[in-house]
């Protein structure tokens, strides 16, 4: 039985990464995302960073690698998968609004999702790969349901652009009808 040589290195990043603990402490500039801090328990660019750090191990984000106002951080790693889904693109939006001015909140169109996926091919919709998943619990990255259960709607199919208010609206309120228990996603995997 041949192996392939990419999920080899995919192992050996994902058993990586779920022994790693993650140091970053990104802090948002002003209160408009503590909603989501209250929900989560840590900050969306905490939980940005965590995920994408499961493929790369030295991600980090700041102002300078965050296209503000047009489709937040770019899928660019060798390795995609904790990237190419609507996961990991709503988290940098969210992200991006937590690093930048507090009186300019981001709203992005519908274009800006396959722009961000350009170059990593059709994506994950509401989801992410088993092996990334895997490696989410293992390292605890707090992915709330609501990004699994209200994914986004692949260029523009729902007619919607990523709107921070509406995003916001929405997941707080999913939050209150489960009860705040909308960190289960780990316990289903175990």
């Amino acid at each position: 039985m041949s192996s392939n040589p990419r999920f080899a290195l995919l192992g050996a990043l994902l058993a990586l990464a779920a022994t790693a603990v993650r140091a970053d402490s990104v802090p948002c500039s002003g209160p408009n995302l503590d909603w989501y801090t209250e929900i989560v328990g840590e900050t969306p660019c905490e939980t940005y960073v965590g995920l994408r750090q499961i493929c790369n191990p030295d991600f980090h984000v700041d102002k300078s690698n965050i296209d503000f106002g047009t489709s937040g951080a770019m899928c660019g790693d060798t390795n995609t998968a904790c990237c190419c889904n609507s996961i990991s693109w709503q988290l940098s939006l969210l992200c991006m609004n937590c690093l930048f001015d507090p009186d300019e909140l981001v709203s992005v169109t519908e274009e800006a999702f396959p722009r961000y996926l350009s170059g990593c091919g059709a994506g994950l919709n509401g989801s992410l790969p088993n092996a990334v998943q895997n490696a989410v619990c293992e390292t605890n990255v707090r992915i709330d349901d609501w990004f699994f259960d209200v994914p986004f709607g692949w260029n523009g199919t729902h007619g919607e652009g990523w709107d921070f208010d509406v995003i916001q609206a929405r997941m707080t309120e999913f939050n209150e009808e489960h009860g705040g228990n909308t960190l289960t996603r780990c316990s289903e995997v175990e």
